[in-house]
């Protein structure tokens, strides 16, 4: 439930511990048993067991930090223009040479400059390859419910006993000093979304389950072993349920030039593609059979079978990972289409266009830039694929 605040605390250890004190791939999430000497130095960090906490007294949170990455081309210094206004500082700037290498980290100041207040990124060198920039913005959340939670969390320390080695005393003490300068920069971090089928509150759509993460705060520290380091931390969270569904007037808006901002990017992302109220017979090998068993399981549409947890029979789980392959395409092309802030002329045109017959020239002609246009064409190729539906149009994708 909480990889996003162990991936984050990993990736601040690592900046901080690598390479000079321990290798990148030995900086790791637990929980771990003791590592042979093989592979000390090593340094684990799990964030474990929790527990309730009411507190009437505090609000549910109604934003979060979303992580977001732009991709930037070999095509000069800049400056590049992020999508989403970030929350300083940046996450990380790098640099993929030659493309599809390693990526090399930059450091700001030194390799390039920000401006905040435009979101803009400055190189001091041109590139010899792709850019990539990862930062966090804030996204409202539609609170339906929200609980507080404790989570108890660990840092281990395992140093190397051989002469010259890197000790376990020098190592804790640098990730102590890492994690305590970036603890309050974890205020807002947000998990990945989670699908709730049924959350026990009246619905008509589903739920998703989010934690909102607070500042780590430091316990205290153990020595069990002279070569060992125990740190234990706790931070305080709110798990919240927020609409999975929502219908919002989209295609409109976009026809009568409503400019693209921030709420509108927000509103049209978090509307569900119609296609998810489609029957489940128009995905692929449900046939009158399968079409039964998931009657008796009360799942009727695509989304309820995208939703729908693995049950152990192949019949179902087939199809259910068929449906799964059309919610997230189907999201996909509306994430990408919102980036992109096309110009649409005649939205009633646009959206009765055909799945199966739209091609990268339909999509360029309303401002999507062509490489955008082929991923969005793919991606409806992939929908298309699971499906035995032979009439959908960008309708089904887009809410009206």
């Amino acid at each position: 439930m909480f990889t996003a605040l162990e991936s984050e605390i990993v990736r601040i250890l690592r900046a901080n511990l690598s390479p000079g004190h321990v290798p990148a791939n030995r900086v790791v999430t637990g929980p771990i048993d003791a590592p042979p000497a093989s592979d000390l130095p090593t340094v684990a960090f799990t964030a474990g067991s929790f527990k309730i906490v009411p507190d009437e007294a505090v609000s549910p949170p109604r934003g979060a930090r979303v992580l977001t990455e732009d991709a930037f081309g070999p095509n000069g210094g800049g400056p590049f223009a992020l999508t989403l206004p970030p929350v300083q500082p940046l996450r990380s700037v790098e640099l993929e040479e030659p493309p599809g290498s390693p990526r090399i980290l930059l450091r700001e100041r030194d390799d390039y400059t920000v401006d905040y207040v435009n979101g803009r990124v400055r190189l001091r060198q041109a590139p010899a390859g792709p850019v990539r920039v990862q930062y966090f913005t804030l996204q409202p959340l539609k609170v339906v419910y929200s609980t507080r939670l404790r989570v108890d969390c660990r840092l281990e320390v395992f140093g190397s006993p051989s002469p010259g080695a890197q000790d376990a005393d020098t190592i804790a003490a640098v990730a102590l000093g890492a994690v305590a300068a970036n603890a309050p920069a974890l205020d807002g971090l947000r998990s990945e979304r989670q699908d709730v089928a049924d959350s026990g509150l009246p619905s008509l759509g589903g739920r998703q389950v989010f934690f909102v993460f607070e500042t780590l705060t430091t316990l205290g520290g153990t020595q069990p072993q002279p070569t060992t380091w125990r740190v234990d931390y706790t931070v305080d969270a709110t798990m919240v349920l927020v609409p999975a569904e929502e219908q919002v007037g989209v295609m409109r808006q976009i026809a009568a030039g409503v400019a693209w901002d921030d709420s509108l990017a927000r509103s049209v992302l978090e509307s569900p593609p119609p296609i998810l109220a489609r029957p489940a017979t128009i995905v692929k090998d449900v046939g009158p059979a399968t079409e039964a068993l998931l009657a008796q399981l009360g799942i009727t549409t695509v989304g309820q079978l995208a939703r729908t947890a693995p049950t152990g029979q192949a019949q179902i789980d087939n199809v259910t990972e068929r449906a799964r392959v059309v919610d997230d395409r189907a999201r996909d092309v509306v994430r990408k289409v919102v980036e992109a802030s096309p110009k649409i002329p005649d939205a009633a045109a646009f959206l009765s266009r055909r799945l199966a017959d739209l091609v990268a020239g339909d999509l360029t002609a309303v401002g999507i830039p062509a490489a955008t246009a082929a991923e969005i064409v793919a991606d409806i190729g992939a929908l298309v694929d699971q499906t035995t539906a032979t009439n959908l149009t960008l309708s089904d994708v887009f809410s009206t």
